[in-house]
């Protein structure tokens, strides 16, 4: 019987250590690792981290970015000001409460979340390749910058194509009533002659 009540009572100790321990509030805790995903899966993790960071009104959220192997040239700034513009301007937390780290580089891009409390150390970065190993790309590899809409301090337009004049574009129809009617496109410059109707 006295070894019943033992393990009765041993049992229900490790169960109350458990409970206390899920139950009491994380101080410090990485609550996301990505990978290169779409913006659309993103903004789902972000509404989450916003989420947490209302949950835990001084807390800090450390999001730390890793660059790939092969990477473009500010793709992580311009991750970052996607990051940033979305958490600030949609979900409306406080810039003060985000950190963003350029981690240095892994394999493939990849992405931390920490929520850690006020005044409480940053994570420490394990990037896992040399910047001399890394092969860098020309400017825009982000596969996020048409669809965020935020970049380096200004918002992102799609990348503008030249168009030689024989491809409609949006602004046509407009251009050709300007032309009809005679009008300028601009203080000394006419349209182009060709729309012969």
């Amino acid at each position: 019987m006295r070894r019943a009540n033992a393990l009765v009572s041993s049992f229900c100790l490790i169960l109350l250590a458990a409970w206390a321990t899920s139950a009491s509030p994380k101080e410090d805790l990485q609550l996301d690792a990505f990978g290169d995903v779409s913006w659309e899966d993103m903004k789902a993790r972000l509404d989450w981290y916003a989420s947490e960071m209302d949950n835990r009104p001084g807390a800090v959220a450390y999001i730390l970015l890793y660059g790939g192997k092969v990477t473009g040239r500010g793709e992580i700034r311009e991750r970052i000001a996607c990051l940033r513009g979305y958490l600030v301007k949609r979900r409306g937390v406080s810039g003060r409460r985000l950190k963003f780290i350029r981690a240095g580089y892994r394999e493939e891009f990849s992405g931390e979340v920490w929520v850690l409390p006020a005044g409480h150390q940053a994570p420490v970065a394990s990037p896992s390749v040399a910047r001399k190993e890394v092969k860098f790309l020309g400017r825009g590899a982000n596969v996020w910058r048409n669809s965020c809409g935020a970049s380096s301090g200004s918002r992102i337009a799609p990348r503008a194509t030249s168009n030689n004049g024989m491809h409609p574009t949006r602004d046509t129809p407009a251009l050709i009533y300007l032309y009809l009617v005679g009008g300028r496109v601009m203080p000394g410059v006419r349209l182009l002659r060709g729309y012969e109707g």
